[in-house]
């Protein structure tokens, strides 16, 4: 069964693949996938004998996030509709990429043909979304599986077609052509073929539309731009170094403008001007002057620039901010009012602060900080409200670190990296904890804060520690919120690690598994010595030496029966961080009662990567503690040569059992292999005859010998001690196991 796990795979990753849409425009694809696959036999098999396969178990998650912001929004689905609710969020001018992932599992039903949970690899879509004005956008995610095909040929053969949605289930039905007997290799060759529909509904609205606004023009050059105002003869523009201009003081930069745009070729460097336009009648007289006076600083980008406004505002932005040096910029802040955005709690005053930087198109984010100031008013009192400056990132309010308050001049300072929204709010330190994902304080978002959410999964109420959004439950989105924080660290401080009290007993270790594809080299993060451990609950290890990404196959079977989390795997130089928690459904069946080995997470890399080695790895206890252990940092493996074999038979795992429990073997050479189970007084119980296996190892669940704990006559055996050998060209010494029902 080596190739079924491709073959499964396949068909699903291919139909989320097809998500690459035109915004709000629905996209049909037809899908195309075929492989083969192979196993044993377990029993003879007559011609003409019907099968099925059920796949009732499908779990595919969808997240969605937006760069420049902390919007997280995620959708799981357990069909082939997956419908998200409708997100709002507010959007500064700018560039920003929607970046979806898609992941899950796919599981068949209990069948004569065991399949083992799939794991669905990371499928990561992105489009570039361009913001003009300050937005308000809806976004809601859809995506949809119809006129599924399978058509299986080989030993086997069969089809089926769903011409509607796929639902929660897909049934099938095959049938054998010829007689198999008992420990036959089964061979077939699978076709799938699907139509997927997928569709992302982003619609927006201004917040505001203002009647005068300012670009810049092609030549580098202030462009003031208005609405027509009908019954009027032309248009006046001023300029003002206030934002409240004087008209019968000053007088226009322009006059007899009949087209509703003019381009100010006088405006100085670094200066904050103030910009109107007035309507002018049949008399020459103003009839009507627009209600907005927007402002902009023009400044290049080599020498930076400083914009200080008449309300204390001000904004200082240093040399080569973003683009090339040569650019020339515009700047500019105003104000919008906060019923316009989501709500700031204990907000200071009535109003934003919208900062706004572009060049021939917005610039969103800033290759080095600048220094925003905001004042406060004198009526505000500091030893309670301790203000402090919040930016508005998509759809959450968020505290900007390297503040500094002056209480004499009654202004706050603090680095932005971006345009955007800024707002001033009361903040008690010693109320409100920063990074609430570092639930353990350590100064690093790590494995050890995910148990601590996944300890209480499913849990409502206040002051839960687990739930970071506050909304009262602790659910996946805390857990996605958590992860999207996965590696971060806020000081430089060591942090502190909480260790339980058991010895280091625990060897964790790094193995390569002969396949049959000289292309690729399957690997498994083993670790030894956890008969001691009730319970594991999330995990955190790094490889190192990677030239190519590698491909996580199996990440949660240690975990069963509860669900698995899977962060998405963090990047940095040559070495790529693994990381799982357990969450959901805890009993006695969560216990690892292994005495050898279990397996952590197994992973795929091509052949081009040369030599790779565990670097470093995390083990957590329920309590989101860490367990002490050893890292084998010496086994190495390179994917170009021969890694040697010997005829063995590992441990039986889970072990003890109940029912069912599958023996990992190797064989040095092509041989008939053949596995006998006795009971504690040596009589033979079960004979499982595999017939010719190839050279190799045979670990996972889909390649070791299964024993559903029945004796020859189907008949389930009774508790105990019982002992299996192996058998092929060397005799194996035998291995005990425990059955306890």
């Amino acid at each position: 069964m080596k190739y079924t796990r491709l073959v499964l795979l396949l068909v699903f990753l291919t139909l989320l693949c097809t998500t690459d849409l035109v915004l709000a425009q629905r996209i049909s694809k037809k899908i195309l996938t075929e492989g083969e696959g192979k196993f044993s036999a377990p029993i003879t098999v007559g011609k003409g004998m019907p099968f099925s396969i059920t796949f009732n178990e499908i779990e595919i998650i969808a997240e969605v996030r937006i760069s420049s912001t902390d919007f997280s929004s995620m959708i799981k689905a357990s069909s082939g509709t997956i419908d998200g609710e409708p997100h709002t969020i507010t959007l500064a001018p700018g560039t920003y990429i929607i970046k979806e992932t898609y992941y899950g599992s796919v599981g068949a039903a209990k069948t004569l043909i065991p399949i083992p949970v799939l794991e669905i690899p990371e499928i990561v879509i992105e489009r570039n979304l361009s913001v003009g004005v300050l937005s308000e956008y809806t976004i809601e995610l859809s995506t949809t599986i119809y006129n599924l095909r399978v058509k299986l040929d080989g030993d086997f053969e069969g089809s089926m077609r769903i011409r509607e949605t796929v639902g929660d289930q897909v049934v099938v039905p095959f049938k054998s052509v010829k007689k198999l007997n008992r420990g036959t290799e089964i061979t077939y060759q699978a076709e799938f073929s699907a139509f997927a529909a997928s569709e992302t509904k982003i619609s927006s609205r201004e917040i505001v539309t203002p009647e005068v606004s300012l670009s810049l023009s092609s030549d580098n050059q202030i462009k003031i731009n208005w609405y027509q105002i009908s019954g009027v003869e032309n248009y006046q523009v001023y300029r003002s170094l206030t934002p409240t201009p004087d008209f019968g003081s000053i007088d226009p930069i322009a006059r007899a403008v009949t087209e509703t745009t003019f381009v100010d070729a006088s405006a100085d460097l670094n200066t904050v001007y103030y910009y109107s336009v007035a309507a002018i009648g049949s008399d020459g007289d103003i009839t009507q002057t627009a209600a907005d006076v927007p402002n902009a600083t023009l400044w290049i980008n080599k020498d930076g620039s400083t914009c200080e406004y008449v309300d204390g505002t001000k904004v200082v932005f240093p040399a080569n901010l973003v683009g090339t040096p040569e650019n020339l910029y515009l700047a500019s802040v105003s104000t919008i009012s906060n019923d316009s955005v989501l709500k700031l709690e204990s907000a200071i005053d009535e109003k934003s602060y919208v900062v706004s930087v572009s060049g021939q198109n917005p610039v969103l984010n800033f290759d080095s900080s600048a220094r925003l100031t905001l004042k406060y008013s004198d009526k505000t009192d500091n030893e309670v409200t301790n203000p402090q400056i919040f930016a508005l990132r998509g759809n959450k309010w968020v505290r900007l670190a390297n503040q500094t308050t002056n209480l004499n001049n009654n202004t706050v300072t603090a680095d932005i990296k971006s345009a955007g929204i800024y707002s001033l709010a009361s903040f008690e330190m010693n109320k409100i904890a920063e990074n609430p994902w570092d639930i353990n304080r350590d100064n690093s978002v790590n494995i050890f804060d995910l148990v601590l959410v996944a300890g209480q999964f499913g849990e409502n109420g206040k002051n839960l520690k687990g739930d970071i959004n506050g909304d009262s439950s602790v659910n996946i989105f805390d857990l996605v919120l958590v992860a999207s924080h996965f590696g971060e660290t806020y000081d430089s401080a060591a942090p502190t690690v909480f260790t339980s009290n058991l010895a280091p007993s625990f060897e964790v270790s790094l193995r390569a598994i002969s396949t049959d594809k000289p292309d690729t080299m399957t690997f498994e993060v083993l670790v030894d010595g956890l008969y001691s451990l009730e319970k594991l609950a999330g995990y955190q290890v790094t490889i190192c030496g990677l030239e190519s990404n590698l491909r996580v196959i199996d990440a949660g079977s240690v975990f069963v029966p509860r669900s698995t989390y899977l962060v998405p795997n963090q990047h940095r130089g040559d070495q790529v961080t693994i990381s799982a928690v357990a969450y959901g459904e805890k009993n006695s069946k969560s216990k690892i009662y292994t005495k050898e080995q279990a397996v952590l997470t197994t992973f795929q890399l091509s052949s081009g990567n040369k030599e790779i080695k565990l670097r470093n790895a995390l083990l957590s206890n329920v309590d989101g503690s860490s367990i002490p252990l050893i890292i084998n940092t010496e086994i190495q493996t390179t994917l170009n040569e021969h890694l040697p074999l010997k005829t063995e038979v590992k441990q039986n795992y889970p072990n003890p059992f109940n029912p069912e429990t599958w023996i990992p073997f190797s064989v040095a050479s092509d041989t008939v292999v053949q596995l006998i189970v006795y009971n504690y007084n040596g009589t033979v119980i079960r004979e499982i005859d595999l017939g010719m296996v190839s050279q190799g190892s045979y670990i996972n669940k889909d390649e070791a010998i299964y024993w559903d704990g029945r004796n020859q006559y189907g008949e389930e055996v009774a508790s105990g001690v019982y002992f299996y050998r192996l058998y092929s060209i060397n005799t194996t010494p035998a291995k005990k196991m425990t059955i306890m029902k």
